[in-house]
Order: C-alpha cells, then sequence, then structure tokens
C-alpha cells in the first residue's frame, strides 16, 4: 500500500475497499494497527461517519476472549453500530427464528444483521470498518469462517446505498 492508495482510498466519494500489508511479522499490534487506530479517530471527529474496529490480534484465544474468530468478529462490530446515539434503527424484520439463529451465533444471520441495519443508514453516512490484524483469523480453524465474513463485507461495499470504507490490515501476507 503506498501513501497516495491511502490517499485516494480516504478520499473517494465512493465505498471502497483497501487491504493494507506490512512485513511487521506476528505482532498483535503493529504500525498498521496504529495507523487503523488513527483513522478510527479522525473519522470518529465527523458528524456524518460511523467508524468501526476490530482488533483480530487482540481477540485470540490466547487472550481469553470468549469469542474469538469471525463470529466474534461480528458480534462485536454490530455491538458498536447499536451504540447509543449513532442510529435509530428499525428491529421489526428480527423475527424468533432469526433471534435464535442469532443466539447460536450463526455466522450467516449475524452477517445478514449487519447488513440489514447498515442498509438502514441515510445515504449521507460513511460508514467506516477498520479490521486490523486479519492474519490472526488467517489460521486452519478459523479460515473458512473469515473468508466468508470478509466476503460478505465486500458485498456490503459493492451494494451500499451509503459510503463504506473497509479497511483491512495485516501485519504479514495475507491469504
Amino acid at each position: 500500500m503506498s501513501s497516495q492508495e491511502l490517499q485516494e482510498w480516504l478520499t473517494s466519494p465512493y465505498s471502497r475497499a483497501l487491504l493494507a500489508q506490512a512485513s511487521d511479522g506476528d505482532d498483535k499490534i503493529s504500525a498498521l494497527s496504529f495507523v487503523a487506530s488513527l483513522l478510527v479517530q479522525s473519522f470518529e471527529a465527523s458528524e456524518d461517519a460511523i467508524p468501526l474496529y476490530f482488533y483480530c490480534g487482540l481477540n485470540t484465544d490466547s487472550y481469553g476472549d470468549s469469542l474469538p474468530g469471525a463470529t466474534g468478529m461480528v458480534q462485536n462490530v454490530i455491538a458498536q453500530l447499536l451504540w447509543p446515539e449513532r442510529h435509530s434503527f428499525h428491529l421489526g424484520f428480527i423475527n424468533n427464528k432469526y433471534i435464535q439463529a442469532l443466539e447460536n451465533g450463526d455466522l450467516e444471520a449475524l452477517c445478514d444483521l449487519f447488513e440489514g441495519l447498515t442498509q438502514q443508514l441515510p445515504t449521507s453516512t460513511t460508514l467506516f470498518l477498520a479490521v486490523d490484524s486479519i492474519s490472526f483469523y488467517e489460521t486452519r480453524d478459523r479460515l473458512e469462517d473469515t473468508y466468508y465474513v470478509m466476503n460478505r463485507m465486500l458485498e456490503l461495499v459493492d451494494k451500499a446505498s451509503f459510503v463504506f470504507k473497509l479497511l483491512i490490515t495485516s501485519p504479514g501476507t495475507s491469504a
């Protein structure tokens, strides 16, 4: 990633995804984590922006996270999106069967919920999602779920009625 690529991604009035990789090794917090944090802070200063973030390196089994992996990631960003004072969401599309799937941590239902909530955002909104150190979720036992979630997020970038800026960082080479 060059600084020009980052600048174009940031200033584009359109939804875009950006993968930023570095050769920092396997540190749970890297230089890219710092960059992602600065971007989250800058989006927090804007009234029309909703910054969401998830640090994969800090949400692994080694930290005793109760919901590590892609399921925990999606649950976490949904909770951030629903945070009070962000936006008033209509939840009428959630029925009992859907609630049960969500309680069971069904990844498809969680992604559907995230998409259903974001579809309610005003078109003037910029949704910024930073997924830091994705390579920590590209292990043999997590890879399939991680791919599923990232593909769903990339699909949302393509079809969102609002501006969706997706930043995925990796301190090493990402699959």
